[in-house]
């Protein structure tokens, strides 16, 4: 994972925004600006971006925008790391392990993966980022697991393939 300044985050993120509008779609990120070089799945729990589709409808000479289709990211997993001998886990998906991981003095995704290669943190089990769907307010399970551990890779990911993300959702629901 590539580290990143403020700025080139911003422009990460605006770049990725507007990518996401190019193919119809707007993007929502759920993840705290404090992680912007904490963005292996590691540190998170639950909800990390929403891509939502919004189609516009004209009735009797109004507007109406009908919120259709949502493409959702999110960190899903059971963790459990053995941190300099001590194990922790977070099987609810809480985000727990970030605030482990910096109370024994980790910060950052390189930090992390240093440790990890060094073997002062153990991994016994993970989480990953999980892409769903919503259409038309039902849930739909993809069952698919972003081939990145990092959430804006993972959301690239979903852009670069967003037509056949819709068409599994449409078509699961």
């Amino acid at each position: 994972m590539m580290y990143l300044t403020n700025e080139q985050y911003e422009r990460k993120v605006e770049a990725l925004k507007k990518a996401a509008e190019k193919v119809g779609y707007t993007l929502e990120i759920h993840v705290s600006e404090d992680y912007i070089n904490r963005r292996s799945s590691l540190w998170h729990g639950g909800a990390i971006a929403t891509l939502s589709k919004n189609n516009t409808l004209v009735s009797h000479g109004k507007e109406i925008v009908e919120e259709d289709l949502k493409i959702n990211i999110d960190a899903i997993g059971d963790i459990c790391l053995e941190i300099d001998g001590e194990m922790f886990k977070d099987k609810a998906n809480t985000g727990r392990m970030c605030g482990e991981l910096i109370s024994a003095g980790y910060e950052n995704d390189d930090e992390l993966w240093e440790a990890i290669d060094k073997d002062k943190i153990y991994i016994d089990a993970n989480n990953w980022y999980e892409i769903s769907g919503n259409y038309r307010g039902y849930f739909v399970d993809l069952e698919c697991v972003s081939d990145y551990d990092d959430y804006l890779e993972t959301i690239q990911e979903v852009i670069d393939n967003i037509e056949n993300f819709e068409q599994d959702i449409k078509d699961l629901s």
